[in-house]
């Protein structure tokens, strides 16, 4: 009977084996020697949260003994691996090998895994997993519940092939998703909305895929300003995304009319949306968060749909690494601290320190708090379509004001979950007592 076994640990699992001569390891994370063991080192790096390749090490190690006996009286799910029951270490890269033989005993003979694509399944597997793990995320903190109908009209391999794929114009795509993921602007247009539909001109060009559009385009010299459609559009006058849409929808310019036929109305209010808001993820400025939120409720009423998808191409984007700092702030994670919270005794002086600052100058501005509550007073008269309209950041802000905290998280951003907390708002007795 073979007595080998594998199993991958950490970095600080290794620092821990190393330095006190055994580790406790859960026994489903051992692996007996066998024809399959390189998908089985895959499949349990793909159980961790991998971010470089010096994070785990891969242990062979020998035991008669293994998984029966004594280690296993007591609790039957740990193994008590002990450093000299090791015969090799395996690390996943010539970057890793020269990392832990400079950083560690110089006596350890760290060898690098002879399995050539377990580096690569596992990145790939990590960064598929964050995408809809960004998505997911999206979808919540937005309110959008048509996820499953939204991956119906996705191709199945649109995420990894946007992983893969090094140059997407010598690449004809069978729909515009993964034109939208690639496209980068090249050309200068105007900072206003209408330059997101100016893109959308850009991507239909390049869909052509002919080497003169493309050259013009690498080279930043494929204009518009010639264009009877950009000069009709530049003529528009309008304002923000949804308005540069419904003007396009309704329009009868025959310029006009050409563009939407050859690009599709949905593919160009995707294709907007998704543009603005990774401008605006991109470029993050004070009211960002309120910006994206407008967007949504501007087109959510007759375009769910796009939103989604939109939503989606995001999230792919930028991940779950990208868009968690946005995702706990609109939850309230309930491990933050609470606006205005009385910070306990055993809180660290510096912490506590500026806390009692803060709470200073919420007592010394009680009248001026009150006054402002006062004056929200007024703007909670509202009919139910105004209250639709809000986006559910000023919400919370006017929840706030009235010293309502507590349970904000439970609320997302859809029309009935906006009426709950107005109400919850209005109905509220305040810490002032009005």
């Amino acid at each position: 009977m073979d007595n080998r076994y594998y199993t991958v640990i950490s970095r600080d699992e290794f620092i821990n084996l190393y330095r006190y001569g055994n580790i406790n390891i859960n026994i489903s994370f051992i692996i007996l020697n066998g024809d399959n063991i390189e998908n089985e080192i895959i499949g349990l790096l793909n159980i961790m949260p991998f971010s470089q390749e010096e994070d785990y090490l891969i242990v062979e190690f020998e035991d008669e003994n293994c998984c029966i006996g004594n280690s296993f009286e007591i609790i039957k799910t740990i193994y008590n691996l002990e450093i000299k029951k090791l015969k090799n270490i395996y690390v996943l890269t010539k970057k890793a090998q020269y990392f832990y033989s400079t950083k560690f005993d110089q006596r350890i003979n760290f060898k690098i895994i002879p399995y050539k694509n377990i580096l690569n399944e596992v990145i790939q597997f990590s960064e598929l997993k964050d995408m809809d793990n960004g998505i997911d995320i999206l979808f919540e903190q937005y309110g959008i519940t048509n996820k499953k109908e939204i991956e119906l009209g996705i191709d199945i391999n649109l995420k990894k092939d946007f992983l893969v794929i090094d140059n997407y114009l010598e690449t004809d795509f069978k729909n515009i998703f993964l034109d939208l993921l690639f496209y980068k602007r090249e050309n200068k247009f105007v900072k206003e909305d209408v330059g997101y539909i100016f893109d959308l001109i850009i991507i239909t060009l390049l869909k052509e895929r002919t080497n003169e559009v493309i050259n013009r385009f690498k080279q930043g010299e494929l204009k518009l300003n010639n264009s009877a459609t950009y000069n009709e559009l530049q003529k528009s006058r309008q304002n923000t995304l949804y308005e540069h849409i419904t003007f396009i929808e309704k329009s009868n310019d025959s310029n006009i009319r050409k563009f939407v036929n050859k690009i599709g109305i949905s593919s160009l209010i995707i294709g907007s949306i998704y543009l603005k808001i990774k401008y605006l993820l991109l470029n993050k400025n004070k009211s960002y968060n309120e910006e994206i939120e407008q967007i949504i409720n501007d087109f959510k009423i007759k375009h769910i749909k796009e939103i989604g998808f939109a939503l989606y191409l995001v999230g792919c984007v930028f991940g779950y690494k990208k868009l968690y700092d946005d995702y706990y702030d609109s939850i309230g994670l309930d491990i933050f601290y609470k606006k205005y919270e009385v910070i306990s005794n055993n809180i660290p002086s510096n912490i506590k320190k500026e806390s009692d600052i803060n709470k200073k100058k919420v007592h010394s501005n009680q009248k001026e708090k009150k006054q402002i509550i006062n004056n929200s007073l007024t703007v909670l008269e509202l009919t139910n379509d105004e209250v639709k309209k809000l986006s559910l950041t000023k919400l919370k802000e006017m929840a706030k004001e009235r010293g309502y905290n507590k349970g904000l998280s439970k609320f997302k951003s859809n029309d009935e979950d906006k009426l709950k907390l107005y109400n919850e708002i209005k109905n509220y007795k305040s810490v002032f007592n009005i």
